[in-house]
């Protein structure tokens, strides 16, 4: 009985050992990259253990693009948004994703950030929350959020609310700059 489970989890686990990260760099969530067809199918043969399902994304007010969201164990994970059919930038929510200097979500704002960071208080739908300009990579911010703040009037939190606030997005921002 054990092989069968051991077999059954193999797609996502090694036995006795958790599943191995997916890496997030500059230019790839994993498999995934600018250049991979935004189609369901075919991110389906990539991580054939996610779920992929299309959907309509709002930005702010009425601009909209589409996205494709993958599921894992029913929850959300990862999410491409398109734009003309190509992927424009990918948002991670799930801790099965790390960044190349080892961050991934649920990390501490304090052991990210020693000393030197560059974020700003978020607006509209972040208005709670924490943006900041990814460490290393230059395409990507992380979002970070905390129980014991709320965001008051674009002010940024106290030190000691921000280095406990828990990286919540990381998101790659594909799209070509002019």
């Amino acid at each position: 009985m054990k092989h069968l489970i051991c077999l059954v989890l193999l797609l996502t686990f090694t036995c006795g050992q958790a599943a191995e990260q997916i890496l997030i760099t500059e230019t790839s969530v994993g498999k995934i990259t600018k250049k991979t067809k935004p189609e369901i199918e075919e991110l389906s043969k990539l991580y054939p253990t996610m779920k992929f399902k299309k959907e309509l994304y709002v930005i702010e007010g009425d601009y909209r693009l589409d996205a494709i969201i993958a599921y894992y164990e029913g929850k959300k994970i990862l999410m491409l948004l398109l734009d003309a059919g190509k992927t424009v930038a990918v948002t991670i929510y799930g801790n099965m994703f790390k960044t190349s200097n080892g961050n991934t979500i649920g990390d501490n704002f304090g052991i990210i950030y020693k000393n030197k960071y560059d974020c700003v208080h978020g607006h509209e739908r972040y208005f709670d929350k924490i943006i900041c300009d990814a460490p290393i990579m230059k395409n990507a911010n992380y979002t970070f959020s905390s129980t014991k703040w709320k965001g008051q009037d674009g002010e940024m939190p106290p030190k000691k609310i921000l280095e406990e606030m828990k990286l919540e997005e990381i998101e790659v921002v594909w799209e070509d700059n002019p």
